[in-house]
């Protein structure tokens, strides 16, 4: 069990964003970040969320990945070592925000419903614990949640063991699960749970986004 942050009573807790985009996008057939979700690439759509909520944001891409125009804010750095999944990500990404704040909003590039409502539930809930982590049916979300950013060190030991899963490190970890009672309060449909990672999620995606009374594609 790593060490709890203590906060102190007059504390409030910094939060970064960090965004993992580095993934081979095999199922998708092309890559995820540069879908289009309305109007705009779907890595801009979901960094530029992730924005308004956390500062400083991170964009962890793989080494000579392509990735679109962004906000000038936002910040891209690489994989340090390739082909080792989002743990590598995540383990880079906190390492380059450790020293700038507490904690991190962590998420792919694929969740276009993600929302400002949503990053503050999950940040309200971290009070000591290493992170918050929604649940669904009994399996922990890793890649919607927030991390401490003191955790580069845990990531590096998960890294260096058989286990690349993020999944495995939480077992090892002071979690704060949250239910989907507790997601419906700022997301009643859970449209946040959804992601894209083949071409029917993202036709499936598009035709919600339309549902909800917006155009899809522009």
């Amino acid at each position: 069990m790593s060490k709890k942050h203590q906060p102190s009573d007059d504390e409030s807790t910094s939060l970064g964003g960090l965004i993992l985009c580095g993934g081979l996008s095999k199922r998708m057939g092309t890559p995820k970040a540069w879908l289009d979700f309305a109007g705009t690439p779907l890595l801009g759509r979901v960094s530029r969320t992730v924005l308004e909520s956390s500062s400083p944001v991170v964009v962890v891409a793989a080494a000579g990945q392509p990735v679109p125009e962004l906000d000038p804010a936002i910040e891209i750095i690489r994989d340090s070592t390739a082909q080792q999944g989002p743990l590598q990500g995540l383990a880079d990404g906190l390492a380059a925000l450790a020293d700038r704040c507490d904690a991190a909003f962590v998420c792919g590039c694929d969740s276009p419903f993600i929302s400002t409502e949503l990053i503050g539930l999950l940040s309200g809930l971290l009070d000591d614990r290493d992170a918050v982590v929604p649940m669904v049916d009994g399996f922990p979300q890793p890649l919607l949640a927030i991390y401490r950013t003191t955790l580069t060190g845990k990531c590096q030991e998960h890294l260096a063991g058989e286990s690349r899963s993020l999944r495995v490190m939480l077992a090892d970890l002071d979690v704060r699960a949250v239910s989907l009672a507790e997601l419906r309060r700022v997301d009643p449909e859970l449209d946040v749970l959804r992601n894209i990672n083949t071409p029917k999620n993202y036709e499936d995606i598009l035709q919600r986004w339309q549902s909800l009374g917006n155009d899809p594609r522009s």
